[in-house]
């Protein structure tokens, strides 16, 4: 029987076991080996990426016997960059205008944690094109962050949510004991290392001194604080891996049962989203065996597990089968942080579609393995784009060249 014929169970149980665990054994290995040897005391673990990581890095240090606390630490970018805004102006209008599929003046005000009402009057300050719910274009984008530095009530009412979310933050981080002047790191799926910048800013603004290092799977930029480590790809060269790999497949796969951080209360414990579906239950009941049995194996070579584990995920990403796509293709996927405007992760493309260049998705290979009439070609076409798009990125950071490249 051909795996695009199996039940969606079986799919289910042999990519957990096939494809997640192994990835996942082999990154934790390299993590608690690496942070044992650089002295580290603490690993704090970042919600949701960081479950099973976490869950995986536990088990590995006791079975080993490695002396490195694994904690668990209830964050996201939409709880984190609320109490931080009011610290950096202009750091903070460029994240509430960074681009995303569908970006629009609506969905930049939602960023920005204002209420309803407070949205409809920084509108009426707003130059006429830019009162309207249509995505933006980037010029567009950089126009509306221009008229939102402008507004006389758009900063004054953001800085004010800001300042008043600040104290339930600091309490939690000073409860979890980050402020600790021991050697610890973040540990974290990566691409941007955002949140290490934030945790970064609200440390320094309580007083720690120490550098915060961050651990990731992969990065496409280096961090503006901290050292970090990275596993499978970093800022510069890897451009295969990068022109193959799939953040948003990995983040339904390595996730949690619980929702979205989505702030702390005045306590400072912190409050989640409703938990959205996933493949985190069943792939959470399988990780103590599996990894208390790796703990027993003898002379594995972590230069082979890596190479596994890149071939396992970027082969599940790049050239799933009819199956794979079902099963993840349907999880739900969100455009923003504020998880608004839910949609399937790999939609089907209708006929009309699939005549085009591939409409911004969120799993193009997935959407196309689901699609019927998809042509054969389509998958080799855009990992060639995709290959030359990070090409073009790598030699902008040389200054070789500086025209767009157009899919």
């Amino acid at each position: 029987m051909h795996l695009a014929d199996l039940p969606c169970e079986t799919t289910r149980t042999l990519l957990i076991s096939h494809v997640v665990l192994p990835a996942l054994g082999a990154f934790t290995e390299w993590l608690v080996e690496d942070a044992a040897q650089r002295g580290l005391r603490r690993l704090y673990f970042l919600s949701r990426d960081g479950y099973l990581m976490r869950q995986s890095a536990q088990i590995l240090c006791e079975q080993r016997s490695l002396p490195i606390e694994c904690r668990y630490l209830s964050c996201s970018r939409y709880a984190l960059r609320l109490p931080l805004l009011h610290l950096n102006r202009e750091a903070a209008l460029d994240y509430l205008c960074r681009p995303s599929l569908q970006v629009s003046v609506p969905r930049v005000l939602q960023r920005s944690y204002v209420t309803a009402a407070e949205q409809k009057q920084i509108l009426r300050e707003l130059p006429g094109p830019l009162r309207t719910a249509a995505p933006l274009t980037k010029a567009q984008l950089k126009q509306l962050r221009r008229a939102l530095a402008d507004s006389p009530s758009f900063w004054p009412l953001v800085r004010a949510h800001s300042e008043a979310a600040w104290p339930s933050l600091a309490a939690y981080i000073t409860e979890q004991q980050m402020t600790d002047e021991i050697p610890f790191a973040i540990v974290d799926s990566g691409w941007l290392g955002s949140l290490q910048e934030c945790l970064a800013a609200a440390l320094a603004a309580l007083g720690r001194k120490i550098a915060l290092p961050g651990y990731y799977w992969g990065l496409y930029q280096a961090p503006a604080a901290g050292p970090y480590h990275t596993y499978l790809f970093g800022p510069h060269g890897q451009l295969r891996t990068k022109a193959l790999w799939n953040n948003n497949v990995f983040e339904a796969l390595f996730t949690a049962p619980h929702g979205m951080t989505l702030g702390y209360n005045a306590q400072g414990r912190p409050y989640y989203a409703p938990p959205r579906q996933s493949l985190a239950a069943d792939i959470e009941a399988m990780v103590p065996r599996y990894m208390r049995c790796l703990a027993s194996l003898p002379g594995r070579s972590p230069k082979k597990e890596k190479t596994a584990a890149l071939s396992l995920l970027t082969q599940l990403m790049a050239h799933p089968t009819p199956a794979e796509a079902r099963l993840i293709g349907s999880l739900p996927f969100y455009d923003d942080v504020i998880e608004r405007g839910r949609q399937e992760l790999a939609p089907p493309l209708s006929p009309r579609a699939l005549r085009r260049p591939l409409p911004p998705c969120a799993w193009p290979e997935g959407s196309l393995r689901r699609s019927a009439g998809a042509p054969s070609h389509a998958l080799f076409r855009y990992h060639v784009f995709q290959y030359l798009r990070y090409a073009r990125k790598e030699a902008l950071s040389l200054g070789l060249f500086r025209k767009p490249l157009r899919h």
